[in-house]
Order: C-alpha cells, then structure tokens, then sequence
C-alpha cells in the first residue's frame, strides 16, 4: 500500500552510528552493555509531494518526508528508504489527521538531533521509567529530538491539532503511560508489528 500523508515509517541504515543507535536503542537484557540490538535505527513521516534541496541535489514535486537527522529536520525523498516499514495498513489515518500531521511536520524542520536523547532512552530501557528527572526533561524537550521521538511529537501535535481544526478525535502512537519523548525507532516497529492484523486463511 502507498504511503498516505502523516504516515510514518522506520528502516535500518548503514554505517557506524546506525549501528550504535540500534544498540543503544536496543532491547535490554540485564544492564546498559549487555543488549539486544534494534533492527531499525530510523524513521520519518510522509508529507506528501514538496520541492527541496537534499545533499546538493533538487528535487521538484517530489514524494517526501520529515526526518530526524545531524544537521537538523529536514525533507528527504521518500525514494530512498525503498526497504522501509510503513504504518500506512496498520496505523491507518483520517486524511484530516494526516493532513494536520504534515502540517506539523513541516513546522518541525530545523529541530535539532537529539544525540543525548539516544543514550537517555537506552538508560530508562534498563532501569525503568523512574530515572532521574534530568533524563525524563531531556526526552521530553521539544527543542531537539532522534528520528523517532519527532514521528512521535508530530503524530501527538498532529492529533491536538485535529482536535482543533475539525473538532474530531486524532491518532497517538502511544498511550501507555510512558514519559514523553520515551520512542525509538524500535518501538515504532514494536506498535506496528503489535497492531498488524493477523493474515486470514
């Protein structure tokens, strides 16, 4: 299925901090060093076709999304990521919410990487939810963000703003109580995989 706008998606990428971010991202299994690595390290979402700059190269009209990355939030071609996992068939969206989602999206680039925000995740997976307050002001801080804390703040904002705009009930990826800004790219393939319907015989 196509990706709509406001749908999310995460894949795993090459190189030396793709792989440190999945470990330290990682499923714990009894302390900080000794984990499960993620299978993904990335994510963004979809917002449809815009015009933009991406590593010196134009594009026109091109299928895009937000995503988290060093140098800021920024538009990338959605023809990149060909092998990504998408929310769109599990995670369906009202087009007025994925409207509002790109919205959103489009408003957060510039957002500043979050590279502590990686480790602080790592750490609330081994020791629980109850951190020390410094962790949790850091996850939850708007003023920087890893790739999947901003699909997460997009899909938050995104849902209050179609509260606002058309007085209806938008979609959160996550409501189980977690600290805001606890999202990795793993747990975005955990909901997704968790909420996939099972196949019928």
């Amino acid at each position: 299925m196509e990706p709509q706008p406001g749908d999310l998606f995460v894949t795993k990428t090459g190189g030396r901090v793709a792989a440190i971010i999945r470990w330290a991202t990682g499923h714990a299994t009894g302390d900080f060093w000794h984990r499960q690595p993620a299978l993904v390290n990335h994510g963004g979402v979809f917002v449809g076709r815009r015009t933009f700059t991406y590593q010196g190269r134009s594009y026109v009209n091109e299928p895009a999304v937000v995503e988290g990355r060093p140098g800021g939030a920024g538009l990338a071609p959605l023809s990149i990521y060909k092998d990504a996992v998408w929310s769109t068939d599990v995670l369906p969206l009202d087009p007025d919410n994925g409207a509002c989602n790109v919205a959103v999206a489009l408003r957060m680039i510039g957002t500043r990487y979050g590279w502590l925000n990686c480790a602080c995740i790592g750490l609330v997976k081994v020791f629980g939810w109850h951190v020390p307050p410094p962790v949790l002001w850091i996850l939850k801080s708007r003023r920087w963000a890893e790739c999947a804390q901003l699909c997460d703040f997009i899909w938050t904002d995104g849902a209050a703003l179609c509260a606002r705009a058309y007085g209806k009930a938008g979609r959160i990826l996550f409501d189980d109580g977690r600290p805001a800004g606890l999202v990795s790219p793993e747990d975005l393939l955990d909901l997704m995989q968790a909420t996939k319907p099972a196949p019928t015989l």
